[in-house]
């Protein structure tokens, strides 16, 4: 592509996005009993999850915590970590197996399933290197983008049933103290 003078390159790239993500749509049918990606899961012929059974677990905490290095130079290496826990709600099965969290982002679901250890989410939603008398740089603006990201998460008990899934609980957000 070249650019032409007057012609912003801004704009250019703009198209250049455009056209390249309408150089991966189609409009093929999708032969009858396949899944399309439009195709929600429900509908599919993906095997179907575990039984789900009692209520959704509930957030109990969500915190940002920050720590700070100093290093000799005058700088500091910092790094901002999103902590959400959760428990299981009134009734639910006594023993549980495991928990599980799917991430949610603007576009979907994801469909890998982590394991929690501890019922806990951790994850590192900023960091940065800079002099120390900057204080955390840039941080706000690193928690406004992992903000676009939130997390589901249900308990799996051991007899193999699951609870709902919660709603989605977004990354950076924080329970009162």
């Amino acid at each position: 592509m070249r650019l032409t003078p007057g012609r912003p390159a801004g704009a250019a790239a703009a198209l250049l996005v455009l056209a390249v993500a309408l150089a991966g749509c189609t409009s093929a049918e999708v032969p009858p009993g396949t899944a399309s990606p439009t195709t929600s899961a429900a509908t599919s012929s993906a095997p179907a999850g575990p039984a789900v059974a009692g209520e959704p677990v509930r957030l109990v905490s969500a915190t940002l915590e920050d720590t700070v290095v100093p290093a000799d130079d005058g700088r500091i290496s910092w790094t901002t970590t999103w902590r959400a826990c959760f428990a299981p709600a009134e009734g639910s099965p006594a023993e549980l197996a495991r928990w599980e969290a799917r991430l949610v982002t603007p576009e979907g679901a994801s469909p890998q399933l982590e394991v929690l250890p501890d019922g806990c989410v951790d994850l590192e939603v900023a960091t940065g290197v800079n002099p120390a008398d900057r204080g955390l740089l840039n941080r706000e603006i690193q928690l406004s983008d992992a903000a676009g990201l939130a997390y589901r998460v249900r308990a799996v008990g051991a007899d193999g049933t699951a609870t709902p899934w919660t709603g989605p609980v977004r990354v950076t957000s924080q329970t009162p103290a």
